[in-house]
């Protein structure tokens, strides 16, 4: 009883009661504290994400000009969001990017102003699923950031600082495609976008320089001297370091002698006796036909030796001292295995310049490739047209004929042939008076016509027709002296065709008339007719009786018939042959602020079966820009055409595809590039230098070109494919302006 009385009156289990009631409230209170201080919490690093975010996407600056840009910009924010506040990728969303533009009074861009929005989704610590209702955050919150978070103003100021440029232009066949621009092809709008941005650079600052590299598999050049037909030497070239005793191979000696793929392999004797036999075929028709000669006389011009021997062709051609054959033969004698190892891996690659035999290592040490050191040239063998044939000839003295096809042919020998039209000769005049011997003044058998037709059954050749037409009567107009209406055939008269009798006399009183095709007859060389129309023996003209006398019996005051002529040999056709030299179709220009070389470059021409290279082209820029003395270097590769790639997939590459995915995926070539412009030459001012490349085409496969040199060269900001002119101008502006990207609030958006 004492021990309940006890605990009756115990008071410590009040504690415990009111502890049990104040215990689900103390929870609640705490849960609203923690997810309340995680929102808040959530909600500044959101903050951080959404500012750092917008930063790198005005950093970016691709104004949202696409889909792919616009889902790059989203990307980006939610990239920078996840590093700031750990989620789940479903818990964001809502996530967008908005550019707008600011534009001056002359319509020229100042500022673009990026906007950054999302949200994402914050757990509470308790929810209803845990039984435990009415304490803390009951359901899930978005969370977002601030008013003033998220926005950033990329300020643009045009640049006057000197500048060298270099434009590394594709003049494949493929830019002869149309473009999207109204009017303009491929290399059309190019030319139209680099002429008035050069125009512009030029003009605002006379320091500035500008450069053109066209290529197709090579860069073609022009040489300082004339070509053997008086018109431009051109030289195609790479620039890089080969690999071996290809280095040291002398091209200026072999690039006139074209390898056929039969003979690697071949005796000495065979493979000189071709190289010899395949000039001389050149020689004779292009050089001979162009200076209206032969190889005789070239022989006189010295350039051609006439031989007597078996060891060589019948004529040694080369005007070129250096790579003639004969003078040179002991370095061909030790040479020719080294060329024929280089032409066998060119013809595998269609470059010189290939995975195969270029030394890397050496192409990207020391500053080699930032010299004329690095240039590797030889001389293009004047190809020609003739007789308005394509292809050009000259392919096959050529070392590396699939190399810079885009200087175009050097002369066009043009033939113009025509054959004689037929001559219809004017019938012959009918006599006055007549020939027989009677008194009636009739009976004129010399109202026979001939007239020269040339008929549609005898090809190229003439036809005599002979006509006869008689006057009116019975007895007159016969060659006899008697008043009958016999056939006097006897008397010369004119008989049907090829002798036959056609069934009439020929005094014409019938009426008849006969045609006599003298070249169909079998008649040949010139037929002539008229004359001495008598049949007797005497030696006066126009005596048609049978009488022995001496008389011209041409009393009546007759006139002789004219003697008229055909040639039944077929008519000589004539020919008339044209020359020109032709203006190079493309060709590298070096730096100069002479603004003529715009208008140089806008008539350059594309030339048909050229393939795209544009690792040779940008290998190739790397020494013209470094001699520029400007404190800022910018290269820029614009292509409108895939590289070339023999090979069936992308992945097993050959040719010029393989040449540049090694530069790029491998050596990094961008890098050392722009790394070693500031370095190179030694003494150089530069201080800042950039690459930016330009894919022309709205396609799959101008996007994959931009998205490649974007990865693996330029970076995203400065890659971008167009399709036109707007567009194009409005990334080569961007290289001249210069920008600052800063926090601003919303309201100075207004």
């Amino acid at each position: 009883m004492n021990v309940i009385k006890k605990f009756w009156h115990d008071e410590q289990g009040a504690y415990a009661l009111l502890y049990s009631l104040m215990i689900p409230m103390l929870v609640g209170f705490y849960a609203v504290m923690i997810d309340g201080s995680n929102i808040q919490t959530t909600r500044a690093r959101f903050n951080d994400g959404m500012n750092q975010g917008i930063l790198a996407v005005g950093l970016m600056d691709n104004r949202n000009q696409n889909a792919e840009h616009k889902i790059a910009n989203q990307t980006m924010i939610k990239q920078y969001l996840k590093y700031y506040v750990p989620a789940e990728d479903k818990a964001f969303h809502d996530i967008d990017v908005v550019a707008d533009e600011n534009r001056g009074p002359n319509n020229e861009l100042q500022s673009i102003i990026y906007h950054g929005t999302g949200a994402v989704i914050r757990h509470p610590i308790l929810l209803e699923k845990h039984d435990i209702h009415q304490m803390g955050l009951l359901h899930d919150i978005n969370v977002t950031a601030d008013s003033s978070a998220g926005t950033v103003m990329h300020e643009i100021q045009n640049m006057d600082q000197p500048t060298d440029y270099v434009f590394v232009v594709d003049f494949s066949s493929a830019m002869n495609g149309a473009s999207s621009e109204s009017g303009l092809n491929k290399i059309q709008l190019i030319q139209k976008a680099v002429g008035d941005f050069g125009k512009s650079i030029l003009a605002g600052n006379s320091k500035s320089t500008i450069g053109i590299v066209p290529y197709s598999i090579g860069v073609p050049i022009k040489l300082p001297n004339k070509n053997m037909f008086g018109g431009q030497a051109m030289a195609c070239s790479v620039a890089g370091a080969l690999s071996g005793s290809y280095q040291d191979l002398n091209l200026k000696f072999w690039y006139d002698k074209g390898f056929k793929n039969t003979m690697f392999g071949d005796s000495l004797a065979a493979e000189g006796k071709y190289h010899d036999g395949q000039l001389q075929n050149y020689y004779s028709h292009n050089v001979a036909k162009y200076f209206s000669t032969n190889l005789d006389g070239l022989v006189s011009k010295g350039w051609c030796v006439k031989h007597t021997s078996s060891s060589f062709a019948n004529y040694s051609c080369d005007a070129d001292p250096a790579a003639n054959l004969v003078k040179n033969y002991s370095y061909f004698q030790t040479s020719r295995m080294v060329a024929q190892a280089l032409v066998l891996k060119s013809k595998k690659h269609y470059s010189l310049e290939n995975v195969e035999t270029t030394d890397f290592d050496s192409t990207l040490a020391d500053g080699y490739l930032f010299s004329d050191d690095a240039v590797k040239l030889w001389n293009l063998v004047p190809t020609s047209v003739l007789a308005n044939q394509t292809p050009a000839t000259g392919d096959d003295v050529q070392m590396f004929p699939e190399m810079c096809i885009s200087a175009g042919s050097s002369i066009a020998l043009h033939s113009t042939t025509t054959t004689p039209p037929p001559v219809i000769a004017t019938p012959l005049p009918r006599r006055s008076g007549d020939d027989d011997d009677d008194d009636d003044d009739q009976g004129d058998d010399d109202d026979v016509s001939i007239a020269y037709v040339h008929t549609s059954e005898t090809i190229n050749s003439n036809s005599a027709s002979i006509s006869s037409s008689s006057d009116e009567g019975d007895d007159s107009g016969d060659d006899d002296d008697d008043d009958d209406d016999d056939d006097d055939d006897d008397d010369g008269g004119i008989k049907s065709p090829c002798g036959s009798t056609g069934g009439g006399d020929d005094d014409d009183d019938d009426g008849r008339s006969y045609v006599v095709d003298v070249c169909k007859c079998g008649a040949t060389g010139t037929v002539t007719r008229g004359g001495d129309d008598d049949d007797d023996d005497d030696d006066d003209d126009d005596d048609d009786d049978d009488d022995d006398d001496d008389d011209d019996d041409d009393d009546d005051g007759g006139s002789r018939r004219p003697t008229t002529t055909v040639n039944c040999d077929p008519p000589v056709p004539s020919t008339t042959t044209s020359i020109t030299n032709s203006e190079p179709a493309s060709y590298l220009i070096e730096l100069t602020s002479n603004s003529n070389v715009l208008k140089e470059f806008a008539h350059m021409r594309i030339v048909n079966g050229a393939f795209s290279d544009s690792s040779s082209g940008l290998l190739r820029s790397v020494p013209v820009i470094a001699k520029g003395i400007n404190p800022r270097k910018v290269i820029v590769v614009i292509s409108g055409n895939d590289d070339k790639n023999l090979s069936a997939s992308a992945s097993s590459a050959t040719g010029p595809l393989a040449m540049t995915q090694m530069l790029h995926k491998e050596k990094h070539i961008c890098s050392n590039i722009i790394d070693g412009l500031k370095h190179y030459p030694k003494g150089t001012l530069t201080k800042a230098s950039d690459i930016y490349y330009f894919s022309i085409g709205d396609d799959t496969s101008a996007q994959q070109r931009s998205q490649f040199w974007s990865d693996y060269c330029v970076g995203q900001n400065h890659a971008m494919f167009v399709s036109d002119y707007e567009k194009l101008m409005a990334g080569l502006n961007k290289i001249t302006q210069s920008s600052s990207v800063h926090f601003i609030n919303n309201t100075e958006k207004l």
